[in-house]
Protein backbone atom coordinates (compact mmCIF):
# COMPACT_ATOMS: atom_id res chain seq x y z
CA UNK A 1 0.00 0.00 0.00
CA UNK A 2 1.10 3.55 -0.32
CA UNK A 3 2.71 5.92 2.13
CA UNK A 4 1.43 9.48 2.15
CA UNK A 5 3.64 12.43 1.32
CA UNK A 6 3.64 13.36 5.00
CA UNK A 7 5.17 9.97 5.91
CA UNK A 8 2.01 8.48 7.42
CA UNK A 9 0.22 5.44 6.09
CA UNK A 10 -3.36 6.42 6.86
CA UNK A 11 -5.55 5.43 3.90
CA UNK A 12 -8.17 7.96 5.00
CA UNK A 13 -5.62 10.70 4.26
CA UNK A 14 -3.82 9.42 1.18
CA UNK A 15 -6.02 6.77 -0.43
CA UNK A 16 -5.61 3.05 -0.89
CA UNK A 17 -2.80 3.34 -3.39
CA UNK A 18 -1.13 0.06 -4.15
CA UNK A 19 -3.62 -2.50 -2.86
CA UNK A 20 -4.97 -3.37 -6.29
CA UNK A 21 -1.55 -2.97 -7.89
CA UNK A 22 0.01 -5.35 -5.36
CA UNK A 23 -2.63 -7.90 -6.31
CA UNK A 24 -0.70 -8.26 -9.56
CA UNK A 25 2.06 -9.87 -7.50
CA UNK A 26 0.14 -13.11 -7.96
CA UNK A 27 1.20 -13.10 -11.63
CA UNK A 28 4.86 -12.68 -10.70
CA UNK A 29 4.58 -15.51 -8.17
CA UNK A 30 3.00 -17.73 -10.83
CA UNK A 31 5.83 -16.89 -13.23
CA UNK A 32 8.43 -17.69 -10.56
CA UNK A 33 6.69 -21.00 -9.86
CA UNK A 34 6.85 -21.84 -13.58
CA UNK A 35 10.53 -20.93 -13.61
CA UNK A 36 11.17 -23.16 -10.63
CA UNK A 37 9.30 -26.05 -12.24
CA UNK A 38 11.31 -25.70 -15.45
CA UNK A 39 14.62 -25.23 -13.65
CA UNK A 40 14.59 -28.28 -11.41
CA UNK A 41 18.37 -28.37 -11.02
CA UNK A 42 18.52 -24.72 -9.91
CA UNK A 43 20.82 -23.55 -12.69
CA UNK A 44 18.91 -20.29 -13.20
CA UNK A 45 16.89 -19.85 -10.00
CA UNK A 46 19.10 -21.32 -7.28
CA UNK A 47 17.97 -22.92 -4.04
CA UNK A 48 19.13 -19.77 -2.23
CA UNK A 49 17.07 -17.63 -4.64
CA UNK A 50 14.00 -19.79 -3.99
CA UNK A 51 14.50 -19.79 -0.24
CA UNK A 52 15.12 -16.04 -0.14
CA UNK A 53 12.06 -15.25 -2.25
CA UNK A 54 9.81 -17.48 -0.15
CA UNK A 55 11.12 -15.86 3.03
CA UNK A 56 10.52 -12.37 1.60
CA UNK A 57 6.99 -13.32 0.51
CA UNK A 58 6.31 -14.92 3.91
CA UNK A 59 7.37 -11.68 5.63
CA UNK A 60 5.25 -9.63 3.22
CA UNK A 61 2.31 -11.97 3.89
CA UNK A 62 2.64 -11.43 7.63
CA UNK A 63 2.72 -7.67 7.12
CA UNK A 64 -0.21 -7.86 4.69
CA UNK A 65 -2.35 -9.78 7.17
CA UNK A 66 -1.37 -7.90 10.33
CA UNK A 67 -0.64 -4.27 9.39
CA UNK A 68 -3.09 -1.43 9.79
CA UNK A 69 -3.08 -0.88 6.03
CA UNK A 70 -3.67 -4.56 5.34
CA UNK A 71 -6.49 -4.90 7.86
CA UNK A 72 -8.06 -1.69 6.56
CA UNK A 73 -7.92 -2.95 2.97
CA UNK A 74 -9.33 -6.32 4.02
CA UNK A 75 -12.36 -4.63 5.56
CA UNK A 76 -13.30 -2.88 2.30
CA UNK A 77 -16.30 -4.35 0.46
CA UNK A 78 -15.13 -3.46 -3.04
CA UNK A 79 -12.26 -4.20 -5.40
CA UNK A 80 -9.75 -3.16 -2.73
CA UNK A 81 -10.90 -5.79 -0.23
CA UNK A 82 -11.09 -8.33 -3.02
CA UNK A 83 -7.55 -7.52 -4.20
CA UNK A 84 -6.35 -7.93 -0.61
CA UNK A 85 -7.85 -11.43 -0.44
CA UNK A 86 -6.61 -12.58 -3.85
CA UNK A 87 -3.02 -11.54 -3.20
CA UNK A 88 -3.15 -12.74 0.42
CA UNK A 89 -4.15 -16.25 -0.66
CA UNK A 90 -1.59 -16.25 -3.49
CA UNK A 91 1.26 -15.05 -1.28
CA UNK A 92 0.45 -17.53 1.47
CA UNK A 93 0.44 -20.39 -1.01
CA UNK A 94 3.74 -19.37 -2.56
CA UNK A 95 5.34 -18.89 0.86
CA UNK A 96 4.34 -22.43 1.91
CA UNK A 97 1.75 -21.18 4.40
CA UNK A 98 -1.14 -23.48 3.37
CA UNK A 99 -3.10 -23.07 6.62
CA UNK A 100 -3.04 -19.29 6.22
CA UNK A 101 -4.21 -19.62 2.60
CA UNK A 102 -6.96 -22.06 3.59
CA UNK A 103 -8.26 -19.87 6.43
CA UNK A 104 -8.27 -16.77 4.25
CA UNK A 105 -9.98 -18.59 1.37
CA UNK A 106 -12.66 -20.18 3.56
CA UNK A 107 -13.49 -16.83 5.16
CA UNK A 108 -13.12 -14.54 2.17
CA UNK A 109 -14.55 -16.40 -0.83
CA UNK A 110 -18.10 -16.58 0.58
CA UNK A 111 -17.78 -13.09 2.08
CA UNK A 112 -16.77 -11.44 -1.18
CA UNK A 113 -19.39 -13.25 -3.21
CA UNK A 114 -22.06 -12.21 -0.69
CA UNK A 115 -20.86 -8.61 -0.36
CA UNK A 116 -20.25 -7.89 -3.99
CA UNK A 117 -22.92 -9.68 -6.02
CA UNK A 118 -26.64 -8.95 -5.58
CA UNK A 119 -29.22 -11.67 -6.34
CA UNK A 120 -29.72 -9.99 -9.73
CA UNK A 121 -25.98 -10.15 -10.43
CA UNK A 122 -25.29 -6.44 -9.94
CA UNK A 123 -21.93 -5.31 -8.53
CA UNK A 124 -23.07 -2.15 -6.73
CA UNK A 125 -19.92 -1.65 -4.66
CA UNK A 126 -18.14 -0.53 -7.84
CA UNK A 127 -20.82 1.89 -9.09
CA UNK A 128 -19.79 4.99 -7.18
CA UNK A 129 -17.73 7.12 -7.11
CA UNK A 130 -16.27 5.57 -10.27
CA UNK A 131 -19.27 6.27 -12.50
CA UNK A 132 -17.14 7.07 -15.56
CA UNK A 133 -15.14 3.87 -15.15
CA UNK A 134 -17.67 1.52 -13.57
CA UNK A 135 -17.61 -1.00 -16.43
CA UNK A 136 -13.87 -1.48 -15.93
CA UNK A 137 -14.34 -1.90 -12.19
CA UNK A 138 -17.15 -4.44 -12.74
CA UNK A 139 -15.06 -6.47 -15.19
CA UNK A 140 -12.02 -6.23 -12.90
CA UNK A 141 -14.09 -7.51 -9.99
CA UNK A 142 -15.35 -10.45 -12.04
CA UNK A 143 -11.82 -11.38 -13.06
CA UNK A 144 -10.54 -11.20 -9.48
CA UNK A 145 -13.57 -13.10 -8.13
CA UNK A 146 -13.00 -15.91 -10.62
CA UNK A 147 -9.28 -15.96 -9.83
CA UNK A 148 -9.95 -16.06 -6.11
CA UNK A 149 -12.43 -18.93 -6.45
CA UNK A 150 -10.12 -20.82 -8.81
CA UNK A 151 -7.05 -20.48 -6.59
CA UNK A 152 -9.07 -21.35 -3.49
CA UNK A 153 -10.57 -24.43 -5.14
CA UNK A 154 -7.32 -25.69 -6.66
CA UNK A 155 -5.17 -25.24 -3.61
CA UNK A 156 -7.38 -25.46 -0.56
CA UNK A 157 -10.13 -27.83 -1.68
CA UNK A 158 -12.81 -25.23 -0.92
CA UNK A 159 -15.16 -26.77 -3.49
CA UNK A 160 -17.00 -23.62 -4.58
CA UNK A 161 -18.63 -23.87 -8.01
CA UNK A 162 -18.20 -20.34 -9.37
CA UNK A 163 -21.22 -20.63 -11.64
CA UNK A 164 -23.77 -21.87 -9.10
CA UNK A 165 -22.49 -20.89 -5.64
CA UNK A 166 -24.50 -18.15 -3.97
CA UNK A 167 -25.58 -17.20 -0.48
CA UNK A 168 -29.11 -16.37 0.67
CA UNK A 169 -28.44 -12.73 -0.12
CA UNK A 170 -26.22 -12.94 -3.22
CA UNK A 171 -26.15 -13.98 -6.81
CA UNK A 172 -23.52 -16.18 -8.40
CA UNK A 173 -20.65 -15.24 -10.66
CA UNK A 174 -22.81 -16.44 -13.56
CA UNK A 175 -25.56 -13.96 -12.65
CA UNK A 176 -22.89 -11.24 -12.42
CA UNK A 177 -21.57 -12.11 -15.87
CA UNK A 178 -25.10 -12.00 -17.25
CA UNK A 179 -25.64 -8.59 -15.62
CA UNK A 180 -22.40 -7.10 -16.94
CA UNK A 181 -22.85 -8.50 -20.48
CA UNK A 182 -26.58 -9.07 -20.98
Amino acid sequence: CQVCNDGTNDPAKCGWGGTVQLARLRYALSAISLLEAGDKDGAVWTRDDRKGMRKWVANLTTWWLDSYLGRSAHARQNNIGLAYSVVGISMALYADLPNTARLLAKADVPRHLAQQITPAGELPNEDAPHDLFSFGYHVGDLIMLFEMVYVANQTTGLGVDPFTYHTKTSGSLLTAIEWVAP
